[in-house]
């Protein structure tokens, strides 16, 4: 089978002084790996072209002021496919040429100051560095591939799904460059859209965030029950929502007795259904039962 592949080589130098140590470059390389696994859905939605995989290596370490090369390999279905992202990666969307490797290059700024941008949510202190250095990549990024600060924003957003898991990821990102206070992380030579050592001192060594999670408030909702403990209103429950969920497990309000659902199969109740976000989809996803009231 014909394979249509881009390749893409792409440079982050740490202006370091002195040789970073090898544990360190062994986190910032997992922090690169699992925050460029966004990069192919964030190109899909600036040139509109499915991908049908992608792959990340890792091509070349040199020690000193550290620099890491890593290669983006591509994978498009269809010949046509490949043609009309090759057109995209030319040209601006208002007509003009591109630099050659400028979107992409564009993009993971993008993600890489938004996964700061993220992080710095859970600093205990005020972070303007990280805003700004995150504002100047956004509008910068966007003149360059031809559409507005707000668009290109959120491209890089929406691309991300798992935003706790892609915040520790910039974290580890970052921990090559944190023996220097005066050290930049630099892509592609670009000085201009640059981690600034500023931005590089503000972010947490730690990441603490909550998942999302959505709660639907239920009246009236048939109630299926499964499984129940009457010693237990935390645990040893179980049920299903009729024609809304499977399986899922039941905790009891305090004020709702046990003994008014043991060894029923179907009640009416006023329920409050609790959603988190899927990390490989992103899509909420319904995860328990919380019953307020059994009419």
């Amino acid at each position: 089978m014909t394979q249509f592949v881009y390749v893409a080589e792409h440079e982050f130098f740490y202006s370091t002084k002195t040789p970073v140590p090898i544990a360190e470059v062994i986190e910032g390389l997992q922090g690169l790996e699992r925050l460029l696994r966004s990069l192919p859905r964030a190109i899909e939605k600036a040139s509109g072209v499915s991908i049908l995989d992608s792959e990340i290596y890792v091509e070349e370490i040199k020690s000193g002021s550290l620099i890491e090369k890593v290669a983006v390999k591509l994978f498009f279905n269809t010949e046509q496919e490949f043609e009309d992202f090759l057109s995209k990666v030319k040209t601006k969307l208002d007509g003009s040429p591109m630099i050659k490797g400028t979107l992409i290059t564009a993009l993971i700024a993008g993600l890489v100051g938004y996964g700061i941008y993220l992080a710095a949510k859970t600093a205990p202190a005020p972070t303007p560095n990280i805003t700004a250095n995150n504002n100047v990549i956004i509008n910068i990024g966007a003149g360059e591939v031809g559409m507005t600060p707000d668009a290109f924003r959120a491209i890089v957003e929406t691309a991300v799904i798992d935003k706790k898991d892609f915040a520790r990821a910039a974290v580890k990102l970052m921990k090559p460059a944190r023996g220097d206070t005066d050290a930049s992380i630099v892509l592609d030579g670009r000085q201009d859209i640059a981690i600034e050592p500023a931005a590089i001192v503000e972010t947490p060594l730690i990441v603490n965030i909550e998942p999302q999670k959505r709660v639907d408030e239920l009246q009236n909702a048939v109630l299926l029950l499964r499984a129940g403990d009457m010693d237990r209103k935390n645990a040893g429950w179980a049920g299903a929502v009729e024609g809304k969920t499977e399986r899922l497990p039941i905790q009891l309000d305090p004020t709702v007795d046990p003994a008014h659902l043991f060894g029923r199969s179907k009640v009416i109740a006023d329920i409050a259904l609790v959603f988190h976000q899927d990390n490989r989809s992103g899509n909420m996803v319904a995860k328990s039962i919380f019953v307020r009231h059994v009419h």
